[in-house]
């Protein structure tokens, strides 16, 4: 009562100051009327007046909304049915505390609500733990309180355990017994939701039916429901069959962003505030979910953060650790094992368990790896990860590169045009979910099963942009790939759908590595595991991943050299090995070195290097000789052929940190051979389709003959001819770009150290000015263009005149190098440049 008489005060006092401020205005305008004379100063008057009172009725509805009016809700009483004017609020969950964030959601409500009778069902959809009960618990609560709305809520257990499954008759029941206490409840579903009807057809009420997932009797009494009541409906659904039939419309509450940071400290009372990173990598643990920020965050209570972060890493993982607090409601294991098992199909479970395999932790895949994964095809594969989606337990987005490449006749084999450019993932609390799943014995087979295709199907992408980088390259499969390009012509065109094949790869690394890692871990280990996890040594290196490639091909190290093992398997994998240590004499050659030429060899990784590949050679020859298999004997040729060529670049190496006189006459004489052992390779193969790995063959062969050219000047012109060679195919033009960008800032490099050793220092430093450019520009390798820019201002401070030149063109390199974290290369360019001017 105490609600209403203030709501009649108020609305006297603003009924009686509307009508004065119209008769003030009305006086206002009469009196102005006798002293004007002129109709337009009358009229100027007139709208003035009219404006004021617009503004005045403005204001007046303004301070109307903003005077607060709580009404609070109570007991009805037992002599009769609730006919009173009182709101009640019943079967909703507390609103919770420390509520933070969510005003897109709470606008959304709200302006749903305003509708009235116009506004259709309400779907609140999202994951589970994602704090849709809250959110309507916390808005519910403020429509009650501050609109005197009858709120009555429901939960219907439709994701739970099953004895806690309840129906829509329930709901009625319960808010039947709350309307009118102490009277009968019928028995009979049809009478009882008629009694509750006839309560609700003259109130304003907001009904929610929440936690949702057989929706069919709550479809059959809607129409029934008065239209002052308006409907809400919560699930981990997506309900799709009521936005369709009955027009519902819907709002998804997302996991919290920016926001999550603010709930943890917030129920953590601010311990986070002087701790941002410890914050932001708690709430990454918590993938955004209110639920799990909170169990985190009670978990935390009087513990040391770095205790509660090392708990979230440790092997048994996060959600081991949002699972002890006695409470299934609170336990982030059980909520999520809800969805699992409402899925409808058996299908839809297998599918989701093999999310816990692929796609890596934090990365997403293709459809067409999807379809490799559960061995089915691309349009069956859709319908079936659409389901798990429906029921927010993955994420698809779409992917417009792959639609803007897909060529048109693969375009017309295709049902689902634009399914080929999803990319399907899902948060790491659901991937380590569903990783619990599979590691059951019990789906040993599947898992197996599914990894090996998926493998092999990566297996064939990462031989296509190989060779897509390199074309007909040694060590492409060039049988492997054909008979993929007739089998899977689909799979092509996804995998070349990126801007290229370093994109493709950078995309691709995470599913890579893990793929890997999962083959090997196998028991036993799949048969694909050593060439898998050898087939991407080019891109690793080219992206100076040193740690992924080696922990990928040591992964596969057991199986490589198991006993029974495929020896073509073990040469390749020992001929990686052997690359991996040569990369670390050519990373070291190619830094500066000191002007006292303190060349420094690292002696065990050449050794290293050299043992692999010795052993690699050995096996490929006997292959070659053995093989009867037209592909396994031009693979084992051509792993000769690369062998003998890593084995020259040793040796090239060996010469440039001058370790032994006859290095360079040795290196000229190895790449000879390796050239032969080329020869062979081509018998049956147009050299035409080599003309990459030839140029880079050529490269370094001429930097032995620049080698040797120290001791026989006749063979610098050797060198020139086949470093311009090199230079000449890496810069011609395909598709407005360089055949090998990388190849021509080396070459240009190259170029000039021949330029210098015939003390042509001009022609000298505007080759490495080419070079510098091409690294800077065409491979974006700010280290490359430092080192090119060093060797320019050596060669400019040798001509007379260009000292200024040269010290501008130093001060650059040396600011590249501070930039890029090489201080002590920065130091030895200053050295450099201190020659070409010498401190006063």
């Amino acid at each position: 009562m105490a609600a209403q008489r203030r709501a009649l005060w108020l609305t006297l006092a603003v009924t009686g100051t509307t009508f004065g401020v119209v008769g003030l205005a009305a006086l206002a305008v009469f009196l102005y009327r006798q002293r004007l004379d002129d109709a337009d100063q009358y009229s100027s008057v007139v709208g003035a007046a009219a404006a004021a009172l617009t503004l005045a009725g403005t204001v007046i509805v303004w301070l109307f909304r903003r005077i607060p009016v709580k009404h609070v809700a109570e007991p009805v009483s037992n002599s009769s049915e609730s006919t009173s004017a009182e709101p009640v609020l019943c079967g909703t969950e507390l609103p919770p505390t420390h509520f933070v964030g969510r005003q897109h959601e709470l606008d959304q409500l709200e302006g749903w609500f305003a509708e009235g009778d116009a506004a259709p069902p309400l779907l609140v959809l999202g994951e589970a733990g994602v704090g849709k009960s809250g959110l309507l618990a916390y808005w519910s609560d403020r429509l009650h309180r501050g609109l005197a709305v009858n709120v009555l809520g429901f939960n219907l257990g439709g994701f739970g355990q099953p004895g806690s499954r309840k129906n829509v008759s329930d709901a009625f029941g319960e808010w039947l017994a709350y309307l009118r206490p102490g009277k009968p409840i019928p028995q009979d579903p049809t009478a009882r939701r008629v009694s509750l009807m006839n309560m609700l057809r003259d109130r304003r009420c907001l009904l929610i039916f929440d936690n949702v997932n057989d929706y069919t009797e709550l479809r059959a009494v809607l129409p029934a429901i008065p239209k002052t009541c308006s409907v809400v409906i919560s699930s981990r659904r997506e309900l799709r069959g009521l936005r369709a039939v009955e027009g519902a419309r819907t709002l998804h509450v997302g996991r919290l962003g920016e926001d999550a940071t603010r709930l943890l400290d917030a129920v953590m009372g601010g311990r986070l505030a002087g701790n941002p990173e410890i914050a932001q990598k708690l709430s990454a643990y918590c993938a955004g979910l209110p639920l799990a920020l909170r169990v985190v965050a009670e978990t935390a209570r009087d513990r040391r953060l770095d205790e509660v972060l090392a708990e979230l890493t440790n092997k048994a993982g996060a959600l081991t650790a949002m699972s002890r607090l006695g409470d299934e409601l609170s336990d982030i294991r059980v909520v999520l094992s809800w969805s699992y098992e409402a899925l409808p199909s058996d299908a839809a479970r297998q599918a989701f368990r093999l999310l816990g395999v692929f796609p890596a932790k934090g990365s997403t895949a293709s459809l067409h790896a999807m379809a490799a994964l559960l061995g089915l095809d691309v349009a069956s594969t859709r319908d079936v990860l659409d389901v798990v989606r429906s029921y927010h337990l993955l994420e698809w987005a779409y992917d417009p590169s792959v639609e803007r490449h897909l060529v048109a006749g693969v375009r017309d084999k295709v049902d689902q045009t634009s399914a080929l450019a999803l990319r399907i993932g899902r948060h790491d609390l659901l991937h380590s979910f569903a990783a619990e799943l599979a590691a059951g014995s019990m789906f040993a087979e599947e898992i197996r099963d599914a990894l090996t295709r998926v493998s092999e199907l990566y297996h064939n992408e990462v031989n296509e942009v190989f060779d897509w980088q390199n074309r007909d390259n040694l060590m492409v499969d060039l049988d492997m790939r054909d008979a993929w390009r007739t089998a899977d012509p689909i799979g092509v065109q996804v995998t070349r759908s990126t801007a290229g094949p370093f994109q493709w790869f950078e995309r691709e690394r995470t599913n890579f590595v893990a793929l890997v890692i999962q083959a090997a871990a196998l028991t036993p280990p799949l048969p694909i595991t050593t060439r898998l996890a050898c087939s991407a040594f080019y891109f690793l290196e080219a992206a100076r991943s040193f740690d992924e490639w080696d922990r990928v091909e040591m992964a596969a190290s057991p199986h490589a050299q198991a006993r029974d093992g495929d020896r073509l398997d073990l040469a390749r994998w020992l001929r990686n090995r052997g690359r991996r240590h040569l990369v670390t004499l050519l990373e070291h050659s190619e830094r500066l070195q000191p002007s006292d030429g303190g060349r420094t060899m690292p002696t065990e990784a050449a050794a290293k290097a050299r043992r692999y590949l010795e052993h690699s050679l050995r096996l490929y020859r006997q292959e070659s000789t053995s093989a009867v298999q037209p592909d396994r004997q031009r693979r084992a040729v051509a792993g000769v052929a690369t062998t003998m060529r890593e084995l020259a670049d040793l040796r090239r190496l060996e010469a440039e940190f001058g370790t032994d006189p006859k290095g360079p006459a040795e290196a000229v004489a190895a790449y000879k051979a390796a050239r032969a052992a080329f020869g062979d390779y081509t018998v049956n193969i147009s050299t035409e389709s080599q003309e990459n790995w030839i140029a880079s063959f050529e490269l370094a062969f001429g930097v032995a003959y620049l080698l040797l050219g120290a001791d026989e000047p006749a063979a610098l012109a050797d060198a020139g001819r086949l470093i311009d060679r090199s230079i000449a195919y890496a810069e011609t033009l395909e598709d407005g770009r360089s055949r090998s960008s990388r190849l021509k800032a080396f070459g240009w490099r190259r170029h000039g150290d021949l330029q210098q050793a015939q003390g042509n220092h001009e022609d000298a430093a505007g080759s490495y000015a080419t070079s510098a450019t091409a690294f800077e520009e065409e491979v974006s390798d700010p280290l490359g263009c430092a080192r090119s820019l060093a060797y320019q201002g050596r060669a400019l401070g040798l001509l007379p005149g260009h000292e200024d030149a040269a010290a501008r063109v130093f001060a650059r390199a040396i600011r590249l190098f501070q930039d890029n974290g090489a201080g002590d290369e920065a130091a030895i360019a200053a050295d450099w440049a201190r020659t070409v001017h010498p401190p006063h």
